[in-house]
This record gives C-alpha cells, structure tokens and sequence, in this order.
C-alpha cells in the first residue's frame, strides 16, 4: 500500500523582518500518514505552511497479524545530498529509517524501524523516498508515535539522546542526519495508523564566536564547544551538548532542545586557550527554529586550576595567586580559597565542573534564614562580585562534602582562611542549598563535622543560621 505526501511552500509566508531577526528559521512539519509507520522531517524555513495533499489508499489485510506498510513521503526542495543545506531544507540519503513506538497486544513498548533506504527507494532530487516498515501484533488501542531519526529511540521507547547530548560535530550534515529529532504521536483510526504531523524536537543554533574585545574571530581555531542550558534552578536539571571538531571555518551548528528564560553558559578551548561566555540575561530558543548567534568570549584562567592551585586564592579578576596581599599586589581584590579540584568524572555541579572555592568571609555578621542566605550566596553575590569562569552558590550537602575532604577536615576548612588573608569560619551551623522539605533544609554543624536536615524542626528554614558563599568553577 502507497501512500503520497506533497508539499509546497512559498517563500512568501516568511517576512523580511523575520529573516533579518532570526538569518534562518526553519521548522519540521512534514505529514507522515495513515498505514505508514512514519515520517520524516527537517529543518525547512518557515513562517506559514500550506496543508499536504493526502492520497491515502485502503490498507490491506493483517496477516498473522503482522502488518508491514510502504509509505511514499514527498519532501519540500533541498540539497541534493543528505544534509541541511544553506536553505535549510533536508532531502532523504540512502540508509535513513524512521521508527514506530506502538504497544504490542502483550502491552509491551515497541520499536519499529523502517528498513534502511536504498538508492531505488529515492525519487524527485532527494525530495521524496518509499519507506518500508513492519509492525508485529499492535494493540490498536493504544496511541502510536513516529520518530525521525530511528536511533533517536531506544528498543524500549525511550530517549536516546548521545548523538544530541554528546556527539555532534558542528557541522550541518552530522546535525542533519543525527540529532534533528522530530516526533509525533497519535491513535489508530478505523484499524489505520494515525495521520500525524511531526514536530521538531530542537532548536539549531549558527554559532560564530569572538574574543572578549570582539575584534578577533576565534570560530576556525575551536576544537571543542559546551552548551549548558539551565532548565530549573541552578541545582535543578542541566542540558549539557558537546560539540568536538576538527579546527575549521565556522559557523559551527549546535541542536539543543528548547529553552525558555533560563541561562546560557557556553564554554570553548582550541586546545591551549579556554573560552567561556554566560548569557546572564535569560534566553528562550524554540524547537523548530534558527538562531544566527555571535558571542565574544572571556578567556577563563580558572579551566587551568591543577590540584597544585588548592589553597591559592581566585582574585576578582579571575586569575589564581598565592594569598590576597598577592592579589593585592596585581590591583585586584581576592574573593575565594581554592579548597576542590575535581578529578575525572568528579563533580558536584553540572555547569562548572573544575573545582570549588569557598569565600573569604562570611556572607553577613549575624545569622539569616535559609530564603536570605540563599539570595545573599548567589543573586546578590554573583552581581556585586562576578567572576569569569565562576558562579557563586549556596553550596549543597554535596558540596560541602567535597570542600571538606579538600582540605583535608572539616577543622582545616573552618580554619584555613587567615593563612591567605580571610576570616575563618565559625564553630557553628552553615546554611546547605540542599531541602528536606518544602519547608526545611539541611545545615552543616561546624563544630562536630556532622549534616543535619529532613523534617527536623531545627532546620527550619526560618530558623538563622550563618552562611558563605561558594564559587563553582
């Protein structure tokens, strides 16, 4: 059974201000229909889009109820290879597979891929490909979903995200083929398949970057780029995209999925330079559009810090001396004791992963609650006292388990900071990021190295407590 997709789109429904704002915008919404277990998508411009014209034939009889389907799906114009071309538009390659997750009549989750395209399956320039896929005993009770492409979903139904998460290249043909993840779900219709119309999954990003002056483009000498997009809190979920390439003219192409008004922190190195940028002002990407984006770049001395540096101090300025007279010395102001360096896979935030350093005072005289110790560690503390390559932070339970076993003990933490120019810490309980409950948190005992939290009404957050503040790195 065939069944044909067409689709047009003119260049008319995109205005010249959208292309100015955005360079390129581009969203998958192709149709994937009835019998067919499928459907295809890529990144095309968009701004409007006509409906598909649908040719949809009667399906033929289950058979064992094994049931294996053939879709004709017809794409708008685009490269003639594989790939997103300049145009944004995606043509079909040989070996692409779409997947079906159904429920089988045992109710179990299952993973249906097309068989893999061959040359003979591909018509009209790239635009259009036959696709063949089989489904064994579906339960046509249950909703089914198209996923494109077919590695994206595990066995299971589940996400498998290492190609969007860990292995991209930059480049439009790898994001093409890998990580532009569409999808869409629906029920069975009269014993058919759900005519669905798939979604983009993620936002692509065009990225060139600059050095802090921006005056110098560093885009061709970047080997290796990190995207961390906050999606919660700074201690709440993290997506984190690691783009390696070989060193080449830009600019270089990022899928990440959607986010919306939470902060943007890309770090870069070309092997002997470490860059990093924080988009401070909150930032939304939508899934199904692209962002043309320039960022100048600090050069970040704390992606240097060695197990050497512990017990050094960070200055104001980034940089790592002795003690604060030596910071004093280079005109800059010392801000925090190196008491962690991470080791390997070791660390306790997902954004700045090198190591821990704790303030050089407390954050205020006397004792806060746990909302005002929260703020004075972080909002306030990060605008009166930013530092490149660093984000100030309430320390979680976690946290304060590493700076301890830095130093050595809890004693020689508390005590450790007059020998670089600060104040030791008190004899007494330190506020932790960490909650029990909606109304508790956990606090760290300073004069007997033991944690204390859960719903015990001592850690109140209403209760004062002292706190300081730690720099991540």
């Amino acid at each position: 059974m065939k069944i044909s997709i067409k689709r047009e789109q003119s260049d008319a429904c995109i205005s010249s201000a959208e292309r100015e704002k955005f360079g390129m915008k581009f969203k998958n919404s192709f149709r994937f229909l009835s019998m067919a277990a499928l459907v295809l998508m890529g990144a095309v411009m968009t701004g409007c889009s006509n409906e598909d014209n649908i040719d949809n034939p009667q399906q033929p009889d289950n058979q064992n109820n094994i049931v294996t389907l053939t879709t004709t799906v017809s794409l708008d114009g685009g490269a003639s290879t594989r790939a997103l071309a300049a145009d944004r538009k995606k043509t079909f390659a040989v070996g692409d597979k779409i997947a079906v997750v159904y429920m089988n009549t045992s109710s179990e989750k299952v993973k249906a891929e097309s068989n893999a395209l061959k040359s003979t399956d591909i018509t009209n320039s790239g635009k259009s490909a036959q696709f063949t896929v089989t489904l064994t005993n579906p339960d046509k009770s249950e909703d089914v979903s198209y996923y494109y492409p077919a590695t994206t979903r595990e066995s299971s139904g589940s996400w498998n995200l290492n190609e969007i998460y860990l292995n991209q290249d930059g480049t439009l043909e790898t994001l093409g083929s890998k990580a532009d993840l569409c999808s869409g779900s629906g029920s069975w219709n009269n014993g058919n398949l759900p005519t669905v119309t798939l979604n983009n999954e993620v936002a692509i990003l065009a990225i060139t970057l600059k050095d802090n002056t921006g005056s110098s483009d560093i885009t061709s000498t970047i080997t290796d780029l990190t995207i961390v997009t906050k999606t919660e809190s700074n201690y709440g979920h993290y997506h984190n995209y690691k783009v390696k390439r070989e060193a080449a003219a830009g600019p270089i192409y990022v899928a990440i999925f959607p986010t919306q008004d939470y902060d943007v922190i890309v770090s870069a190195t070309d092997g002997t330079k470490n860059y990093i940028k924080t988009l401070s002002t909150t930032k939304t990407y939508v899934a199904g559009n692209g962002y043309n984006v320039s960022w100048k770049m600090a050069e970040n001395q704390l992606a240097k810090v060695t197990t050497d540096d512990k017990g050094k101090v960070i200055g104001a300025d980034g940089k790592i001396y002795n003690n604060a007279s030596a910071a004093g010395d280079a005109s800059t102001t010392a801000v925090a004791k190196i008491v962690c360096v991470y080791s390997g896979s070791e660390t306790a935030d997902a954004i700045y992963n090198h190591g821990l350093a704790l303030a050089l005072a407390d954050e205020y005289e006397g004792k806060k609650n746990w909302s005002d110790a929260n703020t004075a560690c972080t909002t306030t503390k990060n605008s009166n006292t930013p530092v490149t390559g660093g984000t100030w932070v309430l320390a979680n339970e976690d946290q304060w388990g590493f700076m301890i076993s830095g130093a050595g003990s809890y004693t020689a933490l508390r005590d450790g900071f007059t020998t670089v120019g600060g104040t030791n810490m008190s004899a007494y309980y330190y506020w932790t990021s960490t909650v029990g409950t909606e109304n508790n948190a956990w606090v760290y005992d300073f004069t007997d190295d033991a944690t204390y939290g859960g719903k015990s009404a001592e850690t109140s957050k209403t209760n004062e407590f002292k706190a300081r503040a730690c720099l991540a790195f």
